[in-house]
């Protein structure tokens, strides 16, 4: 399977405490990793997490903490190309129980925009 190249943007627009890792001892998650958001001059309010990575067969993880729900969350996949497909997940607190769902076929963009409380799963 070949690898897609794709970047992620996380934009809260209030002050954030820094994301951890997600781990829980009674069942073993999937390795994840903590996004952590920082102010950057391209926003005036709000911070933010960019990463690259390239996709495979095994999902990526990501855990964004701390949010409360007067902080507007955007989350914002980019792909290389417009007929990569990338399927990307929200979730709340199980993984395999997505709250939201958007592919980048044909786009090249996955989009969503929402506000929640503590934490999301990418």
């Amino acid at each position: 399977m070949s690898s897609r190249m794709c970047v992620l943007a996380i934009a809260v627009s209030l002050l954030l405490g820094p994301a951890a890792l997600a781990q829980d001892d009674k069942n073993i998650e999937p390795t994840s990793y903590g996004l952590t958001l920082k102010p950057s001059p391209e926003i005036a309010f709000g911070r933010i997490a960019m990463i690259q990575a390239e996709t495979g067969a095994e999902p990526d993880r990501y855990v964004v903490e701390n949010l409360t729900i007067l902080q507007p969350v955007e989350v914002l996949v980019l792909t290389k190309s417009a007929d990569d497909d990338v399927t990307v997940q929200i979730a709340k607190v199980i993984w395999d129980q997505a709250e939201r769902e958007s592919r980048t076929k044909g786009t090249g963009v996955a989009s969503f925009k929402f506000r929640t409380e503590g934490d999301f799963k990418i």
